[in-house]
């Protein structure tokens, strides 16, 4: 080893100042690429309202909500200067696949709904030329955030994600129960309830393995609808960590199997009509579903069980509570059939 005071330099450490411009820029240069990968990575797509109407999303990616949204507006105005009759009231629609809704702890309000403050595109859509017939997306994530339907005027949601024409499904007992018919004959009623039974029917798959997985996901979001509260089509759906209350009988519509509903409050104020298969959850081909840790409410005119299920086979339930009217053994109704009557009480919380 030589002395402190000689130094022996290895040709291969030595850097010249033209060497150490060049890699202090080609780190630059890395830094910012890899700067700008993160920030595309994390880019938030706002979500923009149009004039007169709510914001209608088709790209995939993060969307954020940036303030609270209102949509209150009976007219769309177009570039050609003529106008529709924008009698929806939709806040934000979802028109495409791999899309995540932040609603960033914001507030999204829906004043006198008739489909939902959130939704997908059906058959008539007239109102948004851009968007091209029915679309249900996959890999949906909505959160963080809250979902207000302040009046209800028709089928009011906070969250819908139905394909079929005329979901959700009733028992024909609920389509000619007290206030259902307008007046019309009991045959020619029970004629039209058998024609939206059979179009929902051909609409839906025949069993519940036929149901793709669509990856919906609904987390820490509240809702309170002065209808219902989400009601989604597809396997595998999740909803946890939220709040939904509702004003009428049931709050969440699962159409498919392999849901799993997790630490919710479910309140249902049961105001207004209550169908005879109402419940704070509705399971339709649901089978597989693990309904665990939640809080139910039930008030009002609503029924005193927490879940009703048609042509749905084994279900998990565990660690649930129930508030509000007392349920005894009657935690689940199962309906046979969607047009018949009850045939069997199981299940607990």
């Amino acid at each position: 080893m030589r002395g402190a005071g000689n130094i022996v330099r290895d040709s291969t450490m030595e850097i010249t100042h033209g060497h150490a411009m060049r890699l202090l820029l080609t780190l630059s240069l890395l830094l910012i690429g890899a700067s700008a990968v993160a920030q595309d990575a994390g880019t938030c797509q706002p979500i923009q309202p149009r004039q007169g109407g709510g914001a209608v999303l088709t790209r995939p990616g993060l969307h954020c909500v940036t303030r609270d949204m209102l949509v209150d507006s009976h007219y769309r105005p177009f570039a050609h200067g003529s106008e529709y009759k924008n009698d929806d009231h939709i806040v934000i629609l979802v028109a495409g696949d791999n899309v995540v809704v932040d609603l960033q702890r914001h507030t999204v309000v829906a004043n006198a709904a008739m489909r939902a403050a959130i939704d997908t595109p059906a058959s008539d859509w007239i109102n948004y030329p851009d968007v091209h017939g029915p679309v249900l997306p996959a890999n949906l994530t909505i959160r963080n955030g809250k979902i207000r339907v302040t009046r209800r005027a028709g089928d009011a949601w906070g969250i819908k994600i139905l394909s079929a024409p005329g979901l959700p499904l009733d028992l024909r007992s609920d389509m000619a129960g007290p206030g259902a018919t307008g007046g019309l004959p009991a045959a020619q009623m029970t004629e039209l309830s058998a024609f939206a039974v059979g179009q929902v029917r051909r609409a839906l798959p025949a069993r519940a393995r036929d149901y793709p997985a669509r990856g919906i996901l609904v987390e820490k979001v509240a809702i309170s609808s002065a209808g219902w509260g989400i009601g989604v089509e597809g396997a595998g759906t999740v909803i946890r960590d939220s709040t939904i209350e509702v004003d009428a009988g049931t709050a969440l519509w699962i159409y498919g199997p392999n849901a799993r509903i997790e630490n919710n409050t479910i309140i249902v104020r049961g105001r207004g009509r209550v169908r005879e298969a109402d419940a704070p959850i509705r399971l339709h081909h649901g089978d597989g579903a693990i309904i665990r840790n939640n809080r139910i409410v039930v008030k009002g005119d609503g029924h005193p069980w927490a879940v009703t299920s048609f042509r749905t086979g084994a279900i998990t339930l565990e660690g649930n509570t129930m508030n509000g009217k007392p349920i005894g053994p009657e935690g689940i109704k199962v309906f046979a059939d969607d047009l018949f009557q009850l045939t069997e009480t199981t299940g607990v919380l």
